[in-house]
């Protein structure tokens, strides 16, 4: 009976240990938005501006990273371009980027991370950006030479300290 109640507080111990670290990464804001919510035959479009709008409440250094998953559709290319435009509604600055994900290697082996048919891939966007205090937009558009991206899953944002 003792062991038992040993190995049940190891336990618990244990996945403390792991759950409790990921609970607390210093994430500030999270956003994302599944393209479940589009009609799948449609795909992403060129068109389509994925857009979040969060505020910021002081000035701060920041780390912006981008994220993105796919599932086993997303086969015509084997890279993602991303153009990315942050926008201070405050004060009207924006930044402008092209960003490139590589997603199949040259042998055609998916790169993102997970077990099953749906990949995450994470990338940084921006480290030791100076955020400053506000409100803000983040669009992005694929920069795909289709006019019909299919097999993305999701895609968004994180601000970490």
């Amino acid at each position: 009976m003792k062991a038992k109640i040993f190995v049940f507080f190891l336990i618990i111990t244990l996945t403390c240990l792991i759950v409790l670290p990921t609970l607390y990464d210093n994430i500030i804001v999270s956003r994302s938005f599944s393209f479940e919510s589009i009609d799948k035959k449609k795909g992403w479009s060129k068109n389509d501006t994925i857009s979040f709008d969060f505020n910021y409440s002081k000035d701060d250094t920041v780390s912006f990273d981008l994220f993105f998953r796919v599932n086993q559709n997303y086969n015509q290319y084997s890279n993602l371009f991303l153009f990315i435009e942050l926008i201070n509604t405050y004060s009207s600055e924006n930044r402008v980027d092209t960003l490139e994900f590589q997603v199949y290697d040259s042998w055609g082996k998916c790169l993102g991370s997970g077990p099953s048919g749906i990949k995450t891939f994470e990338k940084n966007y921006q480290k030791n950006y100076p955020l400053t205090k506000g409100s803000y937009l983040l669009n992005i558009i694929h920069g795909m030479r289709t006019d019909s991206l299919q097999g993305m899953r999701d895609i968004g944002f994180k601000i970490k300290k």
